[in-house]
Parts: C-alpha cells; structure tokens; sequence
C-alpha cells in the first residue's frame, strides 16, 4: 500500500506530537495565534468542537505553513524563553535594522534598563506597552521601545519572551564567575581556571570545560570568555605591555 507523502510530511512537522493538552496550552498565546491562523483559513468550515481538537489543528495548520513556506517564522507564534544569558542587547527603535547596544549583562529588569540606556521615549498611548522583550535568534534577550507600529515580537519576526531562563544555573554561574574576575584584578591563569572548575561544580553544569589560551606566564592576566552554544569558557593569558 502506497504511503501518502503529504500526510506523512505533516506528521512530521506537527510541532504538537507527543504533547498532552497542558504542554499545549503552555506553549500557545491563543489571541494572536488564532486571529493569524484565521486570516489563512477563511474557507475552513466552522464546526462546534472541543477547545482541544480545535487548538491541536490550529498547531498543525502553522506548522504546514512553515513547511510550504520555507523558514517563515512559526516560532514567532509561540513564547520562548532565553537560552543564552551572556548578554542582552537593547534598539533604539522597533527594528532590527537600528542602533543596538549589546554589551550589557542580562538583568532583571531589562526594560528599564534599556530605557536608560538609549533614552526612550514613553509610550505614544496608555494602550501601547512600555517596550517589548523579544528572544533574538542567537537565544540571547533584546529590547525594543514602545511603538504604535508593532506591539508584538512576533511582527518584528521574533519570538515573544516568556520570562523564563532555558538554563537558570548558567546565569547564576556566570554572575560568580565575573565577580570573581571583578574582586581580582590580575588573576593568574591557573588560579582562573582553578576557580572557574570549582564554580562549575557548584553550579552543576555538566558537559562544561575550561579551555586555556594565549599566555601562561606568572605575570600574565587571565582574562574570561563564556560560550554558552559550545559550553565552553575561554581563560585567556593577556601579557600587559610595560611603558
């Protein structure tokens, strides 16, 4: 019997397979995602169903969208957390395209920080949000100021920050490991990574390594690089040049 290679091809792009309806639910901004999903499928008949079919369908109908369609953004319908924390970067306007800032430390209130640092203007209305918190494709957090354009990542073509960290430890370990670097001005290179192991297992990231470059003099100073894609971290042996 001949296996439908369509059928098939959607089975496979189902984003939803595997999924109990609570994950579903966790993974959907039903508002936004209906109303685009709508706008494709006008000539769908509409039926009385259960909330759950209906949101399953939904899920399948984006994902044949992004396979018909090449790499169009599906995962702008969907919150994602941040899984890269080693920087955020901040735009001075509701664009890709404009001037960016990108290296801050992630923090807590990445809004106001960026507001700060470019010096945004309030909101246009009380109806417009005070900016919007996007995940960039590297999986790092960038802010965009308010804007009576756009009031969702998703038409930027990013996803929608969800609030959460991928990977909270890893923001703990990296707060440690510069204040370590901030409270020893010229730490040797086998103190660093000394140091940096120890953190490692405190921390609980597994699968890390400490990889050493440059200069392993005594005089020379360690400085640190935190790769979170490749989790590695860079101590590199920097001579300073006498007058």
């Amino acid at each position: 019997m001949s296996v439908d290679p369509f059928k098939q091809l959607f089975e496979q792009a189902d984003p939803t397979r595997g999924l109990s309806a609570h994950d579903i639910d966790a993974l959907v901004e039903d508002g936004e995602l209906f109303q685009r999903v709508l706008d494709r499928t006008k000539d769908v008949p509409h039926r009385r169903a259960s909330r759950r079919p209906w949101r399953r369908v939904t899920l399948i109908t984006v994902a044949t969208v992004l396979v018909l369609g090449g790499a169009a953004a599906a995962i702008t319908f969907l919150r994602s957390p941040v899984t890269n924390t080693t920087q955020m970067s901040c735009y001075s306007q509701d664009t890709l395209h404009s001037k960016v800032i990108s290296e801050m430390p992630y923090g807590t209130h990445p809004l106001e920080t960026c507001k700060a640092q470019l010096h945004w203007k309030s909101a246009p209305s009380s109806r417009t949000p005070a900016g919007l918190l996007c995940v960039l494709p590297n999986g790092t957090l960038g802010g965009f100021p308010p804007s009576k354009r756009y009031q969702s990542c998703s038409s930027i073509g990013l996803g929608t920050f969800n609030g959460k960290l991928a990977h909270p430890h890893v923001l703990t370990f990296e707060r440690a490991a510069h204040s370590y670097f901030e409270s020893h001005a010229c730490p040797t290179v086998g103190s660093a990574r000394h140091e940096l192991l120890e953190l490692i297992g405190k921390y609980g990231l597994r699968g890390w390594r400490v990889d050493v470059d440059g200069s392993i003099s005594p005089s020379a100073c360690a400085t640190l690089a935190i790769l979170p894609t490749t989790r590695s971290i860079d101590v590199i042996g920097v001579v300073e040049k006498s007058d």
